[in-house]
């Protein structure tokens, strides 16, 4: 009986020493890398982007977004809103009490991942023109 317990003890601080080592070698993305990682993916898929930094209105959950617009060739350009968000709850929550005061013209799309909400404003009403890059990107953040 005494055997079996050391064993189960000695299983779970193995088990807990695991847990800690994987846990203290996952860091969190920061902020700055994920803008990075999401240009660096646009521009390599033929779009020109300007970051226009962090914006002082359209806050969702209180976080301001990053502004960018995004242009291929002669294509029209198109703006995004990057918020950098607290989980998917938050990003759930942002999406829910979504309004931006936009033209007639304009339609506006989401993509998201594990806590990077990216609202695409197509200014032409065409949602596809840069649909597939953005998507793209926005899956390659977390990778």
């Amino acid at each position: 009986m005494m055997m079996m317990k050391k064993a189960v003890l000695g299983l779970l601080m193995c088990t807990f020493i695991l847990m800690l080592v994987s846990g203290c070698s996952e860091k969190a993305v920061s902020e700055e890398e994920i803008l990075n990682r999401l240009e660096a993916s646009l521009q390599t898929q033929g779009l020109s982007v300007e970051n226009e930094g962090k914006q002082s209105n359209d806050a969702l959950e209180q976080v301001y977004p990053y502004r960018y617009i995004v242009k291929a060739d002669n294509k029209n350009e198109d703006v995004m809103l990057v918020y950098v968000l607290d989980g998917n709850k938050k990003i759930q929550q942002a999406i829910e009490n979504q309004h931006y005061t936009i033209t007639t013209l304009t339609k506006f799309e989401n993509f998201s991942t594990s806590n990077v909400l990216v609202v695409h404003f197509a200014l032409s009403g065409d949602l596809e023109k840069y649909q597939k890059q953005i998507e793209n990107a926005v899956d390659k953040i977390d990778h």
